[in-house]
């Protein structure tokens, strides 16, 4: 899965870079030495009358009104995007924090379920640190902010923004955030193995993980709260 997650951005990065780089070895190809030679012809020894061109200033340029709306979607992407680092960052400073030395636990009654973003990660009001079923939930989540996760999406979200239009950058950044839960999921896997420790999880997903994947494990209890 680390290696799946950095051939999606390398895949990406390379498409948008191959454009510029064909453009680039197309225009050496066109220049050549038959360039720099000046031939002084003029129009009166080829034509014996005046031809005379009038551009036809009433014909729509569809050529631009496509390029503006494609910079306007691309606006509104932008301000979308700024406005949820606002929400989030707003939340941090009016949520309870509890620091640690890696990371911010955030603590809100509007949050419903855990997430992370940076070095913080937001949990709802009740969510009790100490159950053991929270702790896979922990885990989970300090493994995005210890893989810098964030920074992945981040990237993603200036390429939408940039290039909402092409249909590969919402495949690949989909696949990448698959990625990022099995990695995290992995991850969780990983130091209930080495603890020798039964994995207690609300989260389905690990079953997948465990049985679909072939994944090593010391057992993991799924349980349901109704």
């Amino acid at each position: 899965f680390r290696w799946n997650r950095f051939y999606i951005i390398l895949a990406v990065l390379i498409s948008l870079l191959v454009p510029f780089i064909k453009d680039y070895f197309i225009q050496k190809q066109l220049i050549s030495p038959m360039a720099f030679i000046e031939e002084k012809v003029t129009l009166s020894y080829i034509l014996p009358f005046t031809v005379e061109i009038v551009a036809d200033h009433s014909a729509v340029n569809w050529l631009l009104l496509v390029k503006l709306f494609i910079l306007l979607v691309s606006l509104f992407f932008a301000v979308k995007f700024i406005y949820g680092l606002f929400k989030i960052f707003r939340m941090i400073h009016a949520g309870e924090k509890i620091s640690s030395e890696k990371n911010t636990f955030v603590f809100s009654d509007s949050i419903q379920t855990a997430y992370s973003f940076l070095q913080y990660v937001f949990l709802p009001k009740n969510f009790n640190l100490e159950k053991p079923e929270n702790q896979t939930i922990i885990r989970h989540e300090m493994t995005h902010v210890n893989q810098l996760h964030s920074a992945d999406v981040i990237l993603f979200q200036i390429f939408h923004i940039l290039f909402w239009w092409n249909p590969f950058i919402h495949l690949f950044y989909r696949e990448l955030r698959l990625v990022h839960e099995y990695l995290a999921d992995e991850e969780v896997l990983q130091v209930a193995l080495k603890n020798d420790a039964i994995l207690i999880t609300e989260d389905k997903d690990f079953g997948e993980l465990v049985f679909r994947l072939r994944m090593k494990h010391t057992g993991v209890l799924l349980i349901r709260i109704l």
